[in-house]
């Protein structure tokens, strides 16, 4: 075995591992590499590709489970179908919104959104029906929701915009918000009888003096650079 000439270490590796001198043994060739040094450069981790399709009926297979226990109890103590469909409404929900950006692939990601957000309007509508609200549900649910929709798919759109600087996307995501918060409170207000908006100005004016700050950060590049050198220097 080769041993380095200042400390006497014996070793397998190129170079002393003490003093990091180049390790020669004049008794093995040059090209003969494997045997000088029998441990690789680089070592290679296998990946296991997996079998969507599969994993697809799978996550199926087992969602059906609970589905159909707890229908089965729902008949069997009740006579009829009822109580059940919440539980199976809550476990679609979860599945579009957890299982599926992880099985499906979309060449946009909206698609995702768009399946989330119909599958909880279907769901409160289930909801609705069975307890004789779907005044709330036309007037309070489904306008509220299709503003959160809406709100997350600018939002979105707003930070894909490579273009635009990191401060900019920013100032729009709060803008969004805020905008967001304030039809909401109409909505709420709406379905009362009364518009007056209340709560959503007090999240509208914090929100907006936001985007204004990180716009004017954008815009001086002087104070954005003086801060980014204070915060790491």
């Amino acid at each position: 075995m080769p041993y380095c000439v200042h400390c006497g270490v014996e070793t397998d590796e190129k170079s002393c591992p003490l003093c990091s001198t180049p390790i020669i043994d004049p008794n093995i060739e040059d090209n003969d590499d494997e045997r000088r040094f029998p441990y690789p450069e680089a070592i290679d981790e296998l990946y296991q590709k997996v079998d969507m399709k599969y994993a697809r009926r799978l996550a199926l297979i087992v969602l059906a489970v609970p589905v159909l226990v707890v229908l089965a109890v729902n008949l069997i103590s009740t006579g009829s179908i009822s109580w059940s469909l919440y539980v199976i409404g809550a476990l679609i929900c979860l599945y579009t919104w957890f299982l599926v950006p992880v099985f499906y692939r979309f060449k946009r990601p909206y698609a995702y959104l768009f399946i989330g957000f119909t599958s909880l309007l279907l769901y409160l509508y289930v909801i609705a029906r069975m307890n004789n609200g779907v005044g709330w549900y036309l007037g309070l649910a489904l306008p509220i929701i299709l503003v959160c929709f809406i709100m997350v798919q600018l939002i979105l759109l707003a930070v894909r915009r490579l273009e635009w600087q990191p401060l900019e996307r920013a100032a729009a995501v709060a803008s969004l918000i805020a905008i967001s918060l304030i039809a909401i409170d109409w909505i709420c207000d709406a379905f009362t009888g009364e518009v007056f908006l209340n709560w959503s100005i007090y999240a509208l004016l914090p929100l907006m003096a936001l985007a204004g700050v990180f716009l004017l950060l954008e815009r001086k590049k002087e104070l954005k650079e003086e801060i980014r050198k204070r915060l790491f220097f």
